[in-house]
Formats: structure tokens, C-alpha cells, sequence
């Protein structure tokens, strides 16, 4: 069974609508901007990336036969808004105070979604949200993140010394409100694919270089072959799927059209 979520109440004032995405989630006495193909259900959601561009990654997808909603997290109101620490689950910085997970879980379960994907900082959104929530009978599609969620204390890389490597939001040490209640119990047996670009070797501006991520790796593309061993290692037995998109690299629009096999259309 699906979480059971409290349905919440339209606000009552006037609000300026977003003009990246015109609709509007109700979330207590605010809401969450979201752009939509419009189409009906099952939903997938596609989840932007640092740029917070949820108009561009809704036209990687909106062709699909099917719902299309890419919520915007957005950095400043009306409406809620978060820090860049939207992508980790955490409450945002007005008054509703409302994790970024717990929107999408509401936003699950009002729209019956079926799959969540998101690239590079989306990605991260995607690969901790598979973790956490209790939402069932999702595909997770997880392109291009440029860290992970460990389920341990082992790194691959022995990289500088920081002492708190394993605090969430690249390990489970001191979570946030969200996440204290742990890892899912069935979370090896989810369906959650890794979508790595085999040319996403660059390290750049937007790339996390701080020490506990270079534990987990070089690049977005070693991380991620990295992640999935460590997955099998943990689990003691491979689980999830990992796909190698040959030839592409830190390319939203490719990496989401790699993404639509495992999407209803």
C-alpha cells in the first residue's frame, strides 16, 4: 500500500503565478509551481536539474503518451521555495516549512505516478528519493547525479580528510527531517535504473568537488559505476539495473531520451 497522504488546502490569497510553470500544487496554505503536458495519467515526473528549469526538461518528455509533470523547486516565493539542498529532501525555507520529497510524495499520490526521473542535480534528487520514500510501485530513473547516497561508511577513494564524509547527503550520518526514518526496507528490490553517460568525464563549475564526494569517485561517470558496485557489495548480491548511454555526456535532452524505453508511452 501507498503512504497515505493528508490531502491539503488551496490557499486563499491572491498569488502571482509562476511564469516558468503556470500550475499550481496546493501545499497547506501555499503551493508548488509545476508545468504539465496536460495529458492524462499515469504521471511520470521529470525532475530539473541546478538550473531549476522545469519548463526545458517538461519539453525533453511532453511528447510522451502519457501525464508529464515537472515540479519546479523553485529558490524564491510566491510559493514554496528552497535552498539548493531541494535536491537532498529538505524543508523549504517559508513558512510551510515542507520537504522537497514530501511534495513529490503528495504530487504521487494525487496524479497516480508511476516513474521519477531526474538528471544531474535531479539526478541526486531522484537517487536519495528512491531511498527514502514509501511510496510503492515507482520506476526510479537516475541520470548523471553528481553524488550518492551510501548505504555504509566504505568509500572507493580514499580522498582528503573530512571527517563528517558520511553525513547525509552523501551517507546516512545525521539525516534530515525526511530521512531519519531510514532506507526503505524493500529498497533493494525497487526498480531503480542508473542511466550513466559514458562521455560524462568532465570535471567542471557545476560538478561537486568537496572532499566527501571525491570519496565516491573522479567524475559523475566513475561515481556512478562506482555507486553500483557498492550497491552489490552492501547487498551482498547485484540489485537495481545500471545502463551505460555510450557517446553522451552531461547532456540533459540525450540522457532523457535514453530514459523513455523505461517509460510508459
Amino acid at each position: 500500500m501507498r503512504r497515505t497522504v493528508l490531502l491539503v488546502l488551496f490557499a486563499t490569497s491572491v498569488v502571482v503565478a509562476d511564469p516558468t510553470c503556470p500550475n499550481q500544487f496546493p501545499v497547506g496554505a501555499s503551493y508548488v509551481p509545476y508545468c504539465s503536458n496536460g495529458k492524462s495519467g499515469p504521471a511520470v515526473f521529470v525532475i530539473h536539474g541546478s538550473d531549476r528549469n522545469a519548463d526545458d526538461y517538461l519539453s525533453y518528455l511532453e511528447d510522451l503518451d502519457t501525464l508529464v509533470i515537472a515540479p519546479h523547486f523553485q529558490e524564491n516565493g510566491p510559493g514554496l521555495y528552497w535552498s539548493s539542498r531541494w535536491r537532498d529532501g529538505n524543508k523549504s525555507l517559508d513558512e510551510e516549512r515542507v520537504s522537497s520529497f514530501e511534495v513529490l510524495d503528495r504530487m504521487v499520490e494525487m496524479f497516480d505516478g508511476v516513474a521519477v526521473v531526474g538528471h544531474s542535480a535531479g539526478g541526486q534528487f531522484v537517487t536519495r528519493y528512491a531511498a527514502g520514500t514509501r511510496m510503492e510501485g515507482l520506476t526510479f530513473i537516475v541520470a548523471n547525479p553528481g553524488s550518492y547516497l551510501y548505504l555504509d561508511a566504505t568509500r572507493p577513494v580514499n580522498a582528503g580528510n573530512c571527517p563528517d564524509y558520511n553525513d547525509y547527503r552523501y551517507g546516512l550520518d545525521n539525516p534530515n527531517t525526511y530521512m531519519s526514518a531510514g532506507v526503505a526496507p524493500d529498497y533493494p528490490q525497487r526498480d531503480v535504473i542508473y542511466l550513466l553517460g559514458s562521455r560524462d568525464t568532465t570535471i567542471d563549475d557545476n560538478l561537486d568537488t568537496g572532499c566527501a564526494a571525491k570519496r565516491q569517485g573522479r567524475d559523475r561517470y566513475d561515481r556512478g559505476k562506482k555507486f553500483f558496485s557498492h550497491l552489490a557489495q552492501h547487498y551482498g548480491e547485484p540489485v537495481h539495473r545500471r545502463v551505460i548511454v555510450d557517446g553522451v555526456g552531461h547532456d540533459a535532452e540525450l540522457m532523457l531520451d535514453a530514459a523513455r524505453p523505461y517509460l510508459p508511452d
